[in-house]
C-alpha cells in the first residue's frame, strides 16, 4: 500500500512539472513572437538598452557633419562623448524644413505604443529612400536634439529647395512642437532642444562652383542671413538655446568681436573645458589661407570665406572646428549636467 502512494505521489510529481515546463516554453516563445507578455494596451517600455543619446536633425551640412575628412562636428561630438552619449547624425541632403517635417515620424521616437503595429506604418517605413526609422518602437527619448535648417530654405524662387520666410517660421517652430506638445506622439518635456542657424554663403565661391558645375547660382549670403535671423528669432520666441552659426563666421572673416564665443559664468570645471574646445578655432582665425589659389595681389578672392566654407556652402574643417566649438560651449553653459568629463 506504502509503495503504491509513494508511486502516485510521483507520477503526479512528474506531471505537474511536465505541465509547468511546457508552460514555460509557451510564455518563452509567446515573448519571443510577441515581444511582450504585458497587455496590448500598457505602456511599452524601450524594446533595447541604449546609452543616452544626441539626435542632431538637419540638412547635408549636418549629414556631412560626419566626415572625418574635413573634421566633421558630429564625428568631433562623437569623440567628445565615446561611452556617455550616443550622436546619431540625421542629416539629410538637400532638405529644407518642409521636407523635414514630412520625415520627421521617422527620425524622432514616439512615446506611445509602438509605430511598428500596423501594415500601413511597415510600408511606409519602409518607402524610399529612407528606408526604417531611427528608433524601433518604443524607445527613450534624446537627451539633446539640434535643429539645423534654413541653409537650403534661403534658396531664392524657383528654386525647388526654397521656402518661403513665413513658412520657414511656421516649420521651424512646428518642429520644436513635435517634441513640446503634449498632444504630440513624440512628445519629451526633457528633451533638451538647441537651434543652430545656417553658416553664411561666399557667394562669388558659391557662383563659381555652381557655374563649374553647369548649375545656376540659387543663394545669396544677405538672404540667408534673414533666415539665420528667422531660427533666432523663433529660439528666443519659445525660450530655447541656440547657436549663431552665420555670425560667428562672418565675424571670424572680417575680424569683428562676436558675442558667439563670450562665455557665460559657468563654473570651473565647465569654463575649462569650453575654452579648450574654442581655443582651436579662435586661433585659426588669424592663420594663413587655406588655399593659396585663391590669393592675387596679396588678397583673397573669395574675401576670406574659402577658410570655413569648401565652396561657398559647405565646412571646411576649420568651419566645423568653428560650430564644435560654439555647440560645446553652449551645451555646457546652458546644461552643464551633459558635461562629458
Amino acid at each position: 500500500m506504502g509503495q503504491h502512494v509513494q508511486r502516485t505521489r510521483a507520477r503526479i510529481t512528474t506531471y505537474i512539472a511536465t505541465v509547468v515546463f511546457l508552460a514555460v516554453n509557451i510564455a518563452y516563445v509567446y515573448y519571443r513572437i510577441h515581444g511582450s507578455l504585458s497587455a496590448p494596451d500598457s505602456p511599452a517600455e524601450p524594446i533595447y538598452p541604449m546609452y543616452d543619446t544626441l539626435l542632431a536633425f538637419g540638412d547635408s551640412i549636418t549629414e556631412y557633419g560626419s566626415k572625418s575628412s574635413t573634421n566633421g562636428f558630429i564625428s568631433q561630438l562623437s569623440e567628445l562623448y565615446l561611452r556617455r552619449m550616443d550622436i546619431l547624425n540625421r542629416g539629410f541632403a538637400g532638405f529644407n524644413t518642409s521636407r523635414a517635417l514630412e520625415l520627421a515620424d521617422q527620425v524622432l521616437p514616439k512615446t506611445s505604443a509602438s509605430r511598428l503595429g500596423s501594415a500601413d506604418s511597415k510600408s511606409e517605413a519602409m518607402s524610399w529612400p529612407y528606408r526604417g526609422y531611427t528608433f524601433p518602437g518604443v524607445a527613450r527619448m534624446p537627451e539633446l536634439c539640434f535643429i539645423f535648417f534654413g541653409a537650403n530654405d534661403a534658396c531664392y524662387a524657383p528654386c525647388e529647395h526654397h521656402v518661403p520666410l513665413s513658412t520657414f517660421y511656421k516649420n521651424l517652430r512646428t518642429l520644436v512642437s513635435l517634441l513640446r506638445n503634449p498632444n504630440s506622439e513624440h512628445y519629451s518635456p526633457n528633451t533638451r532642444i538647441l537651434l543652430i542657424t545656417p553658416p553664411p554663403v561666399g557667394d562669388k565661391m558659391w557662383e563659381d562652383s555652381t557655374r563649374n558645375a553647369g548649375w545656376v547660382p540659387d543663394r545669396k549670403n544677405n538672404i540667408t542671413k534673414v533666415y539665420a535671423d528667422a531660427v533666432i528669432d523663433v529660439a528666443k520666441e519659445l525660450g530655447l538655446p541656440y547657436v549663431d552659426l552665420w555670425s560667428a563666421i562672418e565675424d571670424l572673416i572680417h575680424n569683428t568681436p562676436s558675442h558667439a564665443y563670450e562665455d557665460a559664468e559657468l563654473p570651473p570645471e565647465e569654463k575649462k573645458i569650453s575654452e579648450s574646445v574654442s581655443k582651436k578655432f579662435l586661433e585659426q582665425s588669424d592663420s594663413e589661407s587655406s588655399d593659396k589659389a585663391t590669393i592675387e595681389g596679396g588678397s583673397s578672392v573669395y574675401g576670406g570665406y574659402e577658410k570655413y566654407l569648401i565652396e561657398g556652402l559647405h565646412l571646411t574643417a576649420r568651419g566645423n572646428d568653428v560650430l564644435f566649438g560654439l555647440v560645446v560651449s553652449e551645451i555646457l553653459r546652458n546644461w552643464p549636467e551633459l558635461d562629458p568629463s
